[in-house]
């Protein structure tokens, strides 16, 4: 047993002759790789040193340590338990050479974790020991995009994460399907910094299986497909860990391998570590989802491409005649295989910075993706001067090939083309006819027979601008709320009610057929609230965007584009039109909408939604006001730029307007009108006599009556004890009862409620609200219903007690008029609570309607209701199995006259009270027990 001084003293002693080992297995370090690897002595340092590493360590008196072992002696290789400082096991036995160096190779030794060990001339452990520690290498190997092309220019990265850093280490490489040439050509190239080790002194052969006392060397390995790189003069690897293969390098060379996957197995050379990648080589693939995408001039045009077996393109853009040329990179950022990107056609191909409020570098106004990259050269590269964006890796050649002589820029390119500078190659925005989009493989452009081409395409779609034009017109109502609040079309449209009379407060909505305006609008809302060009496309704009193209047509940037929108008041003799503008209000008071022209026959549509009881427009709307709501296109000749930028006039000036999409034969303006008017709010209720609503006294009592309001209105009506100007009774509070409803699409509104508590000649106020405003009230005192009865409508319910699965159940309802005066029955059959079928019909005194509806078994019971505006009735069907025994008893089926609220729907009549005994199952109970009882008496009889 040592002694605790004699533990320290062997450490300080151990340290002295791992000093001495370093100062001393210098010369045995081989020259063919600053990294030392297998099948060469290394250094035995402090750690961590790595299993599968080799050592020649010295272990005479030059080591340092206590025991000085000679030529042919034992020495032992000790596991030792560090937390003990004792010895778990002799790991080997060894033998001192003649030179007076241990050969200690670590490939066969335990890995399971980091382990201590410690080299003595005697097997324990005692001051003289020479201590080291040894450790497994980690390996995890990624390819950075599981695809790639094998003709690609893309370089794909290779990730190497290990706990060992990237640090002094090399590795091989081999790949089932690739040779040593195809590996070669992968990692040696002028890309990378990568050397390839061939000292056969510093190869894993027998790592791999090769004999290097039978002379096998770095040709051997060549042969069976190896190659190992020196990743020490990598500076790719040790600052980033990664080891770079260039695919392209393969069809250059003429190796590029057969499509599909290939799985690279890696070793480190000098350790254990080991790990595989597979990574799929296949001819890259980028494609447009759709052969044809339809547009109007002037719109926002949409973009799908799907990438295989690479995460890039080049797009080559032009129309037939190659009037005008543009190209485009995409790259797909998020890794769904795609890139959707958007273009603005009004602003395609022109000098974009000239706009106000946008700068050179504010490409995004004409192109844009949310989730990937797409670059225009023009507007990405020529109009930020050469910024050095990823589109500027294209190569443009005079000349049918791709050949370094024949290289030009793309300026140079353009010019041979068409003979224009590529911010000048339009004379006015894109025009309807058709236009190319080919996807290249490597950004290679050509010329063929003076036309734009692509080198190697792969694949094509056509966008088809149309002519933009406005059509049709209709106007609507929605119910009150403020116009920006509901920002998509699909919102907005179940709101609308065709009219063209608004309530005051309610929401007038125009809607246009309109095309060719939707590039203008995203320009503007860019330059003015940095929204993306499509946003407005999902969200709308606001009047502010709109009234800058199509209402404050004076002095605006946007003045020569020839859109205007007005609303107008009648035409007065000798004196000014009233007008209404839209712009003396914000996004809370007006907000347009915008659904885009997809395709020839689907026209696009405006939506200018206007708050008509907005204080903004309140000397401007009033009871009885008109207006000529009016969006024209101007037709005043052919529009051309004016040199400066994307904006023009007739002829370039900006000052004369006319539409940039009407030629020259178009002479008339393209106007669509229509007269809207306003109304103050009116309603009128029901049952009133002498100017009093009459209230029955019952569980059913009924408001009703009539309003201009948009149907979806949502009121509140009420009901109270007295007239406001007498003195309230003593119990509270005043309103018996208040229920929220809305208005029905015929414009008519109706609210039941239980004033079972009252009595005949109560006097009593019914009111109407929209939010905190009241629109109407009246006076109204309690009467005999049954002496004063309007129409009143029960139901009956016929259905069947059971059904077996998928057998068809026949539902009907019947609806009759008992009242004493004709009226309109309002009824519904529904099923597990919603509404299957509803019926509406005009009934005098006794006269009967009937609704059906069929319905499918399904393996559960099924409720079923029908009901009008005073009574209900439900019943259930109960399922029956195949294998039961029929109950032909039915659910027990109640008719009352139950108050339904038009909000709340149909309500079910509350089951009968549980008697507390008795009923029909009791007779099966009964039976049963009797029958018992006498099967019991007559055994009992014959045992006796």
């Amino acid at each position: 047993m040592t002694t605790r001084s004699e533990k320290l003293r062997g450490v300080f002693l151990a340290m002295l002759l791992v000093c001495s080992l370093i100062a001393t297995a210098g010369p045995l370090v081989g020259t063919g790789s600053a990294t030392q690897t297998a099948g060469n002595t290394s250094l035995l340092t402090d750690g961590p040193n790595w299993y599968g590493q080799e050592f020649a360590i010295d272990v005479t008196q030059s080591s340092g340590g206590e025991f000085t072992a000679q030529s042919g002696d034992t020495v032992y290789l000790l596991e030792v338990d560090e937390s003990t400082e004792s010895i778990n096991r002799t790991a080997r036995v060894l033998t001192v050479n003649s030179s007076g160096y241990i050969d200690l190779d670590t490939g066969d030794l335990e890995t399971s974790g980091r382990q201590a060990y410690a080299l003595n001339d005697d097997n324990e452990l005692n001051s003289g020991a020479v201590n080291f520690t040894l450790e497994p290498q980690t390996l995890d190997l990624e390819w950075e995009s599981n695809t790639t092309a094998s003709d690609s220019e893309s370089v794909a990265l290779e990730t190497v994460e290990s706990n060992r850093g990237a640090g002094d280490y090399n590795v091989t490489v081999r790949a089932d399907g690739l040779d040593y040439e195809q590996l070669r050509a992968l990692f040696i190239h002028p890309g990378t910094d990568l050397t390839e080790v061939t000292d056969r002194n510093h190869l894993p052969l027998e790592k791999l299986g090769f004999e290097r006392e039978d002379g096998d060397g770095v040709d051997d390995m060549r042969s069976a497909g190896y190659i190992t790189l020196n990743l020490s003069t990598s500076t790719n690897f040790r600052q980033d860990g990664e080891i770079i293969a260039n695919f392209s390098n393969l069809e250059a060379n003429a190796t590029a391998p057969d499509d599909g996957a290939y799985q690279f197995e890696t070793v480190v050379t000098d350790s254990n570590a080991e790990d595989t990648a597979t990574i799929r080589i296949g001819g890259a693939d980028a494609d447009f989802e759709r052969p044809l995408y339809t547009r109007a001039a002037g719109d926002v045009a949409s973009f799908n491409v799907t990438l295989d077996s690479a995460d890039q393109t080049w797009v080559q853009l032009r129309d037939t005649d190659s009037a005008f040329v543009d190209v485009l990179y995409l790259e797909d950022d998020d890794g769904d295989g795609q890139v959707t990107f958007h273009a603005n056609t009004r602003l395609m191909g022109t000098d974009h910075s000239r706009l106000s409020g946008v700068s050179a570098g504010d490409s995004e106004v004409v192109y844009h993706s949310n989730d990937d990259t797409v670059q225009s050269y023009i507007h990405h590269e020529v109009i930020p001067a050469r910024s050095g964006t990823e589109v500027s890796d294209a190569r443009f050649y005079d000349a049918e090939g791709v050949n370094s002589s024949d290289e030009v820029d793309f300026a140079q390119y353009v010019q041979s083309v068409n003979g224009a500078a590529p911010t000048e190659q339009l004379s006015r925005p894109l025009q309807p006819t058709t236009y190319e989009l080919v996807t290249d493989r490597r950004g290679r452009f050509t010329i063929d027979d003076g036309d734009a081409a692509v080198d190697r395409p792969l694949g094509e779609t056509e966008l088809d601008l149309v002519q933009s034009t406005v059509r049709d017109f209709d106007t609507y109502v929605a119910p009150e709320k403020a116009p920006d609040s509901q920002r998509s079309i699909d919102e907005l449209e179940p709101n609308l009610t065709s009219r063209d009379t608004a309530a005051i407060g309610d929401r007038l909505v125009l809607r246009f057929n309109t095309t060719g305006i939707g590039g203008a609008l995203a320009a503007i809302d860019y330059a003015r609230n940095r929204h993306s060009i499509d946003t407005g496309l999902s969200e709308g704009y606001g009047i502010d965007v709109f009234s800058e193209l199509a209402i404050d047509s004076d002095g605006t940037d946007w003045e020569g584009e020839g859109v205007n929108f007005t609303l107008l008041g009648e035409d007065r003799l000798n004196q000014p039109r009233d007008r209404l503008v839209l712009d003396d209000g914000d996004n809370q008071d007006a907000y347009v909408l915008l659904d885009q022209q997809t395709a020839e026959g689907d026209p696009g549509n405006l939506y200018a939604v206007i708050d008509t009881g907005s204080p903004a427009y309140e000397d401007a709307i009033t009871d009885d006001e008109q207006y000529d709501a009016e969006l024209t296109y101007v037709a005043g000749g052919r529009f051309e730029f004016s040199g400066q930028g994307p904006q023009g006039g007739k002829g370039g000036d900006v000052t004369d307007p006319t539409f940039p999409y009407h030629g020259t034969v178009v002479t008339e303006n393209v106007t669509e009108r229509e007269a809207v008017s306003f109304a103050s709010t009116d309603l009128s209720f029901d049952a009133v006599e002498d100017g009093t609503v009459g209230l029955a006294p019952t569980r059913d009592a009924r408001v009703a009556g009539d309003t201009n309001l948009a149907p979806g209105t949502e009121l509140t009506v009420g009901v109270r004890l007295a007239p406001p100007s007498d003195t309230l009774p003593d119990e509270d509070p005043s309103f018996l009862a208040q229920r929220e409803i809305t208005v029905n699409p015929d414009g008519s509104f109706n609210a039941t409620f239980d004033l079972s508590g009252r009595s005949v000649g109560e006097a009593a106020t019914v009111r109407v609200e929209r939010g905190q405003t009241t629109v109407e009230s009246s006076d109204a005192e309690f009467v005999d219903i049954g002496a004063v009865q309007g129409p009143y409508f029960e139901t009956e319910l016929d259905a069947p007690a059971t059904a077996k699965r998928n057998e068809t159940v026949n539902i009907t309802g019947t609806v009759t008029n008992t009242g004493e005066e004709a009226g309109t029955a309002e009824v519904t059959i529904a099923v597990d609570g919603t509404n299957a079928v509803r019926g509406i019909f005009d009934l005098d005194t006794g006269e009967s309607q009937r609704i059906n509806h069929t319905v499918q078994m399904e393996q559960s019971d099924i409720d079923v209701q029908v009901e009008s505006q005073d009574t209900s009735q439900g019943a259930t069907v109960q399922y029956e199995s195949d294998t039961d025994p029929p109950d032909l008893t039915p659910t027990p089926t109640q008719a009352t006259a139950t108050p339904t609220s038009v909000v709340d729907g149909p309500q079910a009549t509350p089951p009968p009270a549980d008697s507390g005994g008795g009923g029909f199952p009791w007779l099966f109970v009964g039976a049963g027990v009797a029958a018992t009882l006498a099967v019991a008496a007559v055994l009992a009889i014959r045992w006796v």
